[in-house]
């Protein structure tokens, strides 16, 4: 999950934070066609230290939505694992105007897998231009599970493009499980970067905050669209 430097167009700038690896996520749909990428993680989202590698791919369509599928598979933790599957839809309901965000809405699935039942999230997303090549993000969402806590998300970041067609990225994401009354909160910041035309790569430094302790966590991403 979503700006230009003096003559950059602000549709350039969505092209280059597109599918960054935060978690707070763009309320624009990705442009009609179709986009292929591969994440790397150092802790997954409870905060395990491993590898989490996660292939997705999205598709744009016409009429200002997002179609995506992904998949998360752990390695070298505690507990390898492959899966779970994930696919998403993402309409955006209102475009930018001139004093208004973009607002959009995102549901996401995930089948049963192990030990974890049928899950499935809403969130609702927000973006905001200022001037030429800063944007922020709100995003807020709850995902109901059957055997597991359900949860709660809220979200904020912002974006900002220098020397040309480097965008600085950063957000802070709170996350809440309610049955376990449990909370984490995770903090970003990386940079965007295009590698040619077709190809963006992202990397991303952070920390994430539990009951637990600190721990840094550490993400990069390459994104390819045909």
């Amino acid at each position: 999950m979503a700006a230009p430097v003096a003559a950059m167009e602000l549709e350039e700038l969505q092209d280059v934070t597109e599918h960054a690896p935060l978690r707070v996520e763009d309320a624009t749909a990705q442009k009609p066609g179709a986009q292929a990428q591969l994440s790397a993680a150092s802790r997954d989202d409870e905060g395990e230290l491993g590898l989490v590698l996660r292939p997705q791919v999205s598709v744009g369509l016409p009429i200002e939505a997002e179609l995506g599928l992904g998949v998360d598979t752990t390695l070298l933790s505690q507990s390898n694992s492959f899966g779970p599957v994930e696919g998403y839809a993402l309409k955006e309901l209102v475009s930018e105007g001139s004093w208004s965000p973009a607002l959009g809405v995102k549901a996401t699935v995930m089948p049963p897998h192990e030990d974890v039942g049928f899950a499935s999230q809403l969130g609702l997303l927000a973006t905001w231009s200022f001037g030429a090549a800063t944007r922020a993000h709100v995003n807020a969402a709850y995902q109901p599970q059957n055997n597991a806590g359900d949860r709660f998300l809220v979200g904020v970041s912002a974006d900002r493009v220098i020397a040309s067609s480097l965008m600085l990225v950063g957000d802070v994401y709170y996350e809440r499980m309610f049955d376990e009354a449990m909370s984490s909160i995770v903090s970003d910041i990386g940079a965007a970067v295009p590698l040619g035309e077709a190809v963006k790569l992202q990397g991303v430094a952070g920390v994430q905050r539990t009951p637990d302790g600190i721990a840094p966590r550490f993400l990069f991403g390459i994104t390819a669209s045909p």
